[in-house]
């Protein structure tokens, strides 16, 4: 029963494009088929009483068993989603195309294999993706040991592994900065003594000095905790300062965020949030701006930058008394 509950929450939160898909990946008569009753049941007739549901089911099924077209159903629904997040999204699209590489290999069509996954390789480390580029590239050690080496030399070996080893360098110092930049933030929501702050801020600018600065993901967790390191110590036009140059970096590397860039849109809210909170409204109409520009995506992402919008707006019509805004 808990995974009807979980299938009501997921068809209300679908949007029109992906109700479509539904339908579309159903077959032919998707209306007729008894999960997508089900569908029809919750999303047109607006019931989410578990009981109720069952209930309308079983006046047009009455022999069918409801928990297994339900449980169907939400197998529909997510296999549908994924498939749309592959052909959105850069990352699941090479995840993707890393299982297609293992199903050639199970059809022993090695040579394809292998053109697959260094194509996978060559993708993700043009976006800096070392999560998928090492896994490519174990899954291509894997390989040529199952085929026992055939055709591949002793110092080609070599090399594999070494750039494999360099991916795993780059995540560990990716994880290892993500670490700090995590504690910072948990530190900050809680008001912890400054001390810590000041201890956590010396970390960081150590172990930065020793990283790879060219990658993005590495500058961007970089500046992010010295903006909050710099508010935390209440000085407010470094950190705003800081925030404009960690833009600078977003909007330079368009390419490496998320589809839609919710991770993007979360740094702005944030600044915004304490652009609100120190005061600072002078500046919040440049980050306002920024949002405005990126609403270009899906109708619920649009929807949700315009909540952003108007809440900031409102609480900044609040603080300086404007009313009639």
């Amino acid at each position: 029963m808990k995974k009807i509950g979980s299938l009501i929450l997921i068809i209300n939160a679908l949007s029109k494009s992906e109700k479509k898909a539904l339908y579309l990946q159903a077959g032919e008569n998707p209306t007729e088929k008894a999960y997508m009753k089900i569908f029809d049941i919750i999303d047109k007739k607006n019931i989410t009483d578990i009981e109720n549901i069952k209930k309308n089911y079983t006046k047009y099924y009455p022999i069918n068993s409801f928990v297994p077209e339900a449980n169907y159903l939400y197998q529909h629904i997510l296999s549908t989603l994924a498939n749309l997040a592959i052909k959105k999204k850069c990352k699941h699209n090479l995840y993707y195309k890393i299982i297609q590489a293992n199903i050639l290999k199970e059809k022993h069509l090695m040579d394809e294999h292998f053109q697959m996954l260094d194509e996978v390789i060559e993708e993700s480390e043009s976006t800096e993706d070392y999560s998928v580029s090492s896994l490519a590239q174990r899954t291509k050690l894997d390989s040529m040991r199952q085929e026992n080496f055939l055709d591949i030399s002793e110092d080609t070996l070599i090399k594999e592994h070494l750039r494999l080893k360099g991916y795993l360098n780059v995540l560990n110092q990716i994880n290892r900065q993500s670490e700090l930049y995590e504690l910072m933030v948990f530190y900050t929501s809680r008001k912890s003594d400054t001390k810590i702050f000041d201890d956590l801020a010396i970390t960081e600018i150590t172990f930065v000095n020793n990283l790879r600065k060219n990658l993005f993901e590495i500058q961007k967790k970089h500046l992010l905790f010295q903006g909050i390191y710099l508010l935390c110590k209440n000085n407010y036009q470094a950190a705003n300062n800081i925030y404009k140059e960690a833009n600078e970096l977003f909007a330079s590397h368009k390419s490496f965020l998320n589809n839609p860039p919710s991770d993007y849109m979360q740094f702005i809210e944030n600044v915004l949030k304490k652009c609100n909170e120190n005061r600072q409204y002078s500046e919040m109409e440049y980050y306002i701006n920024i949002l405005e520009g990126l609403k270009c995506y899906t109708t619920e992402f649009n929807a949700e930058i315009e909540c952003i919008i108007f809440t900031n707006k409102a609480e900044y019509y609040i603080h300086t008394n404007d009313k009639k805004k």
